[in-house]
């Protein structure tokens, strides 16, 4: 048996919610001051990446249909696009990527679960397999953007202090 289709309409508000909501977040993390605390901003992304993973979660849980394999099968492609896609937007900062993970996928692991057949264990298996995967790869990203950004930090102190050495040669040879 199908979910009602309203279903469907609160699944996108809370996808489009959270999205907008992360969104205006990251313009104002952009304008938070350098030595600014960041916390209150990181918090709320936390928050909205959780909403946006229960979107798909709810998805995945209401739209599953035990006796339709297809049905099962276009989920599981679903909620993977869902979380392959959120993976970059969220993996700079891993809390964010987490509460999308588990907000997403845990919905639907636990009705394959309950579902109680050989193929709905499988896939619960495969779907957990899929999210450590994921975030495997999401703290690898994290690792290259904390490196890129350790890297650019110090080619920037570096030629600071070579602007400054410049500076103070051309003033030695002035005077």
């Amino acid at each position: 048996m199908y979910a009602p289709w309203w279903t469907l309409a609160v699944i996108l508000a809370a996808q489009l919610g959270g999205t907008v909501f992360c969104e205006v977040l990251g313009r104002q993390h952009a304008a938070i001051s350098p030595g600014e605390n960041r916390e209150r901003a990181a918090r709320a992304y936390v928050v909205g990446s959780a909403v946006c993973g229960a979107s798909w979660g709810l998805a995945g849980a209401l739209w599953f249909i035990a006796d339709v394999p297809e049905m099962q099968v276009l989920l599981v492609v679903l909620l993977i696009g869902g979380v392959t896609d959120s993976l970059v937007a969220r993996s700079p900062y891993l809390s964010a990527l987490y509460a999308f993970v588990a907000t997403a996928g845990v919905p639907f692991i636990a009705m394959l679960v309950v579902t109680g057949t050989f193929a709905t264990y499988a896939m619960a298996a495969l779907s957990a397999l899929y999210a450590l995967g994921i975030i495997g790869w999401a703290r690898g990203l994290n690792a290259m953007y904390v490196r890129e950004a350790t890297a650019r930090l110090s080619n920037h102190d570096l030629l600071q202090d070579v602007e400054a050495a410049k500076e103070e040669a051309e003033r030695r040879a002035d005077e």
